[in-house]
């Protein structure tokens, strides 16, 4: 049988060959081209992350470079280079050079902190609180100290922290900084903020208490999550759900209604993860969020619930989001429900055909197509004929195709007898609709007579796949349709037509469409010519959301 096709897959290079290493050597040594070495400096921090070669024996070259290197872009690229390279014997070069030159800075001060340089901790101190320098020279000299958690420096921080007259950016990394420095002792402080500066009091709170573990933090933090300041609620959420997430679970049902998105997915995450047999209750609600990150968040966790034992728990709350005013809801409802394959909602379906929303009858078309549903489809066969019929009589006023598409892929799926003269309808070249839907009817048709090889349809598909010599000829995905639905229905009188158009010159829809036929009518897999595809895909899919199982 013909295959998927495979996915490529990024293969790295873990050795250099040496050439290269010997030619770099030679330039940095030679050159007195700015563009080449910087061309070099970006080549070598490429190649230390994507190889395993030792690029050590290059360093004395770099360290040469960056001394006589005037240019700024320039010193940054080579200073960018040694710290790649893990050049802890330059630390004290670069650390003067980045004393006096931010762009230098921004290149090493990481690897300053991964070597923890001593010089470079004892000047960031002092940065912290001299004013004289600029707001991004300190705000570095924080970053800093934060990240090499040093303990020395709370106290200047702090000192930052609660001055009024310095700037908010500087203030809120400081707390960052504390907060990653200091085990405890920033309560204290973020009360104080959180009393007296209103909504920067309770950011700065928020900051402090980023990574705190105290006990006594948990009820500050439970009140910076009803916060309206979406960075104060998702701050304070973030750390409640690594630390106490109970505490957080506790607020599922207070924070549907929260204006931070950030903060409703953080409380959505936690809820599946740790509130148990009350978990699909509480992300129920959730369904039917605003935000496309938070009820899709809610969906993934109410399908994985489903999927660990609490099936009957989960349906009920998809039912429910079925059920409700909102086309979100519908939406995620219909997609837990296509995921977990539960039938009990296509009778709601049914019903929801002629909802008000375009996006709600998506939805539960969406889920008629995807699932079998085991009822009778006369509502959705009435709601197909009714949106084709709009079709032809207002063509601008007729909704999108989606709806349409899905409805008939339900047809083909549960091979619904009474839908045939529908499809039919879709299949010549007259008919007023738009080629994905006569695509979708010819599908449908060889899904409702698999294996029946009826005499009337193989014919009329062969004229549509023969349609391709005159000026006015048939669309190629209704010609490679045609193919599949003869393959399908096993039409072997119609194996010559096949192979008038089998193999193709090229990679096409069509050529692999032709060749999943033959191998259909003949049992045997096809011969393709030299450079074209020998892979098939399982699906043949179509725009706009329909998608069609070979």
């Amino acid at each position: 049988m013909l295959e998927d096709p495979a996915l490529p897959t990024e293969m790295s290079d873990p050795q250099l060959a040496p050439e290269v290493v010997s030619t770099w050597r030679d330039a940095l040594r030679n050159t007195e081209d700015h563009e080449l070495l910087q061309v070099i400096a970006a080549d070598l921090v490429q190649a230390r992350r994507n190889s395993e070669a030792d690029l050590s024996i290059l360093l004395p070259e770099l360290r040469a470079a960056f001394a006589g290197a005037t240019r700024s872009t320039l010193r940054a690229n080579l200073a960018r280079a040694l710290a790649e390279l893990n050049d802890e014997q330059s630390a004290d070069v670069l650390a003067e050079a980045a004393a006096t030159d931010l762009s230098v800075a921004d290149a090493v001060n990481s690897a300053l902190v991964r070597w923890r340089h001593i010089p470079t901790k004892d000047r960031w101190q002092r940065d912290i609180v001299d004013r004289d320098l600029s707001v991004r020279r300190r705000r570095q000299a924080i970053d800093g100290c934060g990240e090499l958690r040093l303990v020395a420096a709370v106290d200047n921080l702090r000192t930052l922290v609660g001055n009024r007259r310095e700037p908010l950016t500087l203030r809120t990394a400081a707390a960052e900084a504390i907060a990653r420095c200091s085990e405890g002792g920033n309560l204290e402080q973020a009360k104080t903020l959180f009393t007296a500066e209103g909504d920067v009091g309770a950011m700065l709170a928020a900051r402090l208490l980023a990574e705190t573990e105290l006990e006594e933090a948990k009820p500050l933090l439970i009140e910076l999550t009803q916060h309206k300041n979406l960075g104060v609620s998702s701050v304070a959420c973030a750390r409640l759900a690594k630390q106490w997430p109970l505490d957080l679970v506790e607020l599922a049902k207070p924070m549907v209604s929260h204006p931070s998105y950030k903060s409703r997915l953080e409380v959505v995450r936690t809820t599946g993860q740790h509130a148990g047999d009350a978990a699909p209750a509480l992300l129920g609600p959730y369904l039917s969020d605003l935000h496309p990150l938070v009820r899709e968040a809610a969906g993934a966790e109410l399908v994985r619930l489903g999927r660990e034992g609490m099936r009957e728990a989960v349906q009920a709350e998809a039912l429910a989001a079925l059920r409700g005013d909102a086309w979100q809801g519908h939406a995620q409802g219909a997609r837990v429900s296509v995921e977990l394959e539960l039938l009990d909602a296509c009778p709601v379906a049914l019903e929801m055909l002629n909802a008000s929303h375009a996006q709600s009858r998506q939805a539960v078309c969406y889920l008629l197509g995807r699932l079998l549903p085991a009822e009778d489809l006369t509502p959705a066969l009435k709601h197909a004929e009714d949106l084709a019929s709009l079709r032809v009589k207002s063509p601008l006023e007729a909704p999108i195709d989606t709806e349409l598409l899905l409805l008939m892929q339900a047809f083909g799926r549960t091979r619904y007898e009474p839908s045939e003269t529908f499809l039919r309808s879709m299949v010549p070249k007259s008919a007023p609709f738009y080629f994905p839907l006569r695509m979708c009817g010819i599908w449908g048709l060889g899904k409702l007579y698999e294996g029946k090889a009826p005499k009337d349809l193989g014919e009329q598909f062969a004229g549509r796949l023969n349609d391709a010599n005159n000026m006015n000829a048939e669309a190629d995905p209704v010609r490679a349709m045609s193919a599949v639905s003869i393959g399908r229905m096993l039409c072997k009188d119609q194996l010559k037509d096949i192979h008038r158009w089998f193999p193709p010159t090229r990679d096409s829809y069509l050529g692999m469409s032709l060749g999943w036929a033959a191998e259909q009518l003949t049992g045997e897999a096809p011969e393709f010519p030299s450079g074209a595809s020998r892979l098939m895909t399982r699906f043949f899919v179509l725009p706009q959301a329909a998608r069609f199982e070979n």
